[in-house]
């Protein structure tokens, strides 16, 4: 949400807290990238 996201439930994410700070702000397809790297 600090993207100017809704808190809407197709808006959200389950992440572990490892994964939410690899994510941080950035997009699901950098956090995609990142785990198939």
């Amino acid at each position: 949400m600090t993207r100017c996201g809704t808190d809407h439930l197709g808006n959200l994410q389950l992440l572990c807290s490892n994964c939410n700070r690899v994510k941080g702000n950035r997009g699901q397809d950098y956090l995609i990238a990142k785990q198939t790297a």
